[in-house]
């Protein structure tokens, strides 16, 4: 599912798809990793979380990626350098940033 937008708390993440609203629990939640593909310069990169039930795809722009890195950076042993690199990568890859 494709994300409009995302609001957090201390704890959940509130997600806004075309018709709904999901929250996820951070808890819940068992892997984050950047998607990227090599389909033309203007690529579209997601962040997914894996959550119970649903693999939630955050389209990553400069205003999501402001809100939800500092986030991201709160799961313990979030690879940063990973996501990094992620973020310039031209090639259909993901990249595992955080695992439980």
């Amino acid at each position: 599912m494709i994300v409009k937008d995302v609001k957090f708390s201390d704890d959940f993440i509130q997600f806004q798809f075309e018709k709904n609203t999901h929250k996820v629990e951070l808890n819940t939640v068992s892997k984050i990793f950047v998607e990227t593909n090599d389909t033309d310069p203007l690529h579209e990169v997601l962040v997914v979380l894996v959550a119970p039930d649903m693999d939630i795809k955050i389209p990553v722009s400069e205003e999501s990626l402001m809100n939800m890195l500092p986030r991201l950076l709160d799961f313990a042993g979030f690879d940063d350098q990973l996501f990094i690199q992620a973020m310039s990568s031209t090639e259909n890859k993901q990249f595992i940033c955080w695992q439980k």
